[in-house]
């Protein structure tokens, strides 16, 4: 994380890469950490004692970069080739799913557990991390009069449909540029980031949900049902707009023709758990800032009447500048 303008931490999206050399000997592979692109950081490491540049052969996206890859490294510790080099003698296959696991294991619900609300601030950036069951209700309060009630009530639920499914909630001050596509809008089936590099080779994972956050709207993870006895719910609360984009990497489907999408509901009965978290997310008090979401009169912005370039949700994809940060 770092601090914004006014002090407070930012949430940021970083990698989790495995790289390869075809100068080293076969099996060797490095699993690291970088705040930039895996590209970017390959070519720092091109340096003076490696005979050719380093192989992108896998990324992954997510707002707890340093604790996956140190809890693919714990996993991967007996095939290391020394505790102070992040150097494994595995298959690139193996290292793949080694950090696919520990991005739910260290990225997953249990990362946010926290007793108080996380705030989400324009230039706020965050990947989570998912597993199968797991659901977000989506609270608002629909109008003024429902506000100055306090009447918040739960207007959407999404779902997680595989293991390893990532939620990005990609935060701005411009209304205009964020989209739904259960709202019907333009730019609701356009995912955002569609690579996770410059040359666009990295595909993005598949998007399978497009949804809106407006100030004043909360977001409740709840964990999935038989996990429910053991895990905390964690509560979002958006100060300003947010863009919801699901993705997915094993797209599930009905009777093999209709997608899952992350606006599809498969969860029989939430366990009273889950039911007690939401409630008592609806009683918190009433946000300090709030905007209507639907029925915007003249003197509010379209919501989703434009495109903001990939780099602008993704700052990562911006040429570097040479002083840039670099990790791992």
């Amino acid at each position: 994380m770092t601090l914004s303008a006014k002090g407070y931490k930012m949430h940021e999206v970083g990698f989790v890469y495995v790289l390869t050399n075809p100068y080293y000997v076969s099996g060797l592979v490095k699993i690291g950490e970088t705040g930039l692109l895996a590209e970017d950081r390959a070519k720092k490491l091109f340096t003076t004692g490696v005979p050719a540049p380093f192989t992108v052969e896998y990324r992954a996206a997510t707002s707890r970069s340093f604790e996956v890859e140190r809890r693919a490294h714990k996993i991967l510790a007996a095939h290391r080739v020394n505790s102070s080099r992040e150097f494994f003698f595995v298959s690139v296959n193996e290292a793949i799913e080694t950090i696919r696991l520990s991005a739910v294991e260290a990225g997953g619900i249990v990362s946010w557990k926290s007793p108080t609300l996380h705030y989400l601030r324009a230039g706020d950036r965050l990947a989570l991390s998912l597993e199968a069951g797991q659901t977000f209700f989506h609270l608002a309060y629909p109008d003024q009069m429902s506000l100055m009630a306090g009447k918040m009530d739960a207007v959407n639920v999404y779902q997680a449909h595989s293991d390893g499914d990532l939620l990005e909630i990609l935060v701005t001050d411009s209304p205009e540029s964020v989209s739904s596509y259960s709202e019907g809008h333009y730019w609701g089936t356009t995912d955002p980031v569609p690579f996770l590099d410059r040359d666009d080779r990295a595909v993005n994972g598949t998007i399978n949900g497009l949804e809106i956050l407006t100030p004043g709207e909360r977001l409740v993870w709840l964990p999935a049902p038989d996990q429910a006895a053991g895990h905390s719910a964690v509560i979002f609360e958006a100060l300003d707009y947010c863009q919801l984009v699901s993705r997915t990497w094993s797209p599930q489907f009905i009777d093999n023709l209709f997608p899952l999408n992350f606006d599809v509901l498969t969860v029989d009965q939430a366990p009273p758990e889950s039911v007690a978290a939401v409630q008592a997310a609806l009683k918190l008090p009433v946000p300090r800032h709030w905007v209507p979401h639907s029925n915007r009169s003249d003197e509010w912005v379209e919501l989703g009447a434009t495109r903001k370039p990939p780099n602008y949700w993704l700052p990562q994809l911006k040429l570097q500048k040479r002083s840039g940060r670099a990790r791992g």
